[in-house]
């Protein structure tokens, strides 16, 4: 957005006594650079979409991290989260990926479409000691039922993108899923896990 002066925005909320304020594409990296403190999922992914207004400083937070561990936890405990695929390399994609590795993840499937975008993310989660590598969709359904976990962090399945991000043929009462897409609530990913009978958790 040329032109947008976020520091001045920020500062202009904080001065009409807002407490905080949600952050989207393009600023999430600059949220994260302009905040005086940042909470443990902005450390980890780099990006925040949460700022709030302390008393102590400008404190950035990363809910999509934050809050993907919450769920898993609430419905999981300490299991491990396994062998995942994961749809979607996106900003959510990174920062749930990035979750997974304080999950005990053992090797994360990125299924992407956009394959640098792909490669960027495996090549920064291999960096963190977290094992990642890119696949294809034919590669995708031959390795679904080998897989622990699904997590769609895509667009697909919204309301405005509907549809399934997969063929969940393979899926099994040996998966748990994650759908991030809330618009709707039991989105078609969700709607055939449940029929699959796995544990299934979503947002």
């Amino acid at each position: 957005m040329a032109g947008f002066d976020f520091p001045s925005a920020i500062q202009t909320l904080r001065s009409e006594g807002y407490r905080g304020t949600n952050v989207t594409f393009p600023f999430k990296e600059r949220a994260a650079q302009l905040a005086d403190i940042r909470g443990e999922g902005v450390r980890r992914v780099g990006t925040a979409n949460t700022l709030l207004f302390d008393e102590s400083g400008l404190r950035a937070e990363n809910t999509d991290y934050t809050g993907f561990i919450s769920a898993y936890r609430h419905s999981f405990g300490d299991q491990p989260a396994g062998e995942v695929l994961l749809i979607g390399a996106g900003g959510v994609g990174r920062a749930v990926a990035c979750a997974l590795g304080e999950l005990a993840v053992s090797h994360i499937h990125i299924l992407e479409h956009d394959s640098a975008r792909a490669e960027s993310l495996s090549r920064d989660l291999n960096a963190m000691g977290i094992n990642a590598a890119c696949i294809t969709s034919e590669q995708a359904q031959r390795e679904l039922p080998h897989c622990h976990g699904v997590v769609n962090c895509s667009p697909i399945g919204h309301i405005n993108h509907p549809g399934c991000p997969i063929d969940t043929a393979g899926l099994g009462d040996q998966h748990w899923v994650f759908d991030a897409v809330y618009i709707p609530a039991h989105t078609e990913l969700l709607k055939a896990a449940h029929r699959a009978a796995p544990n299934t958790v979503g947002c």
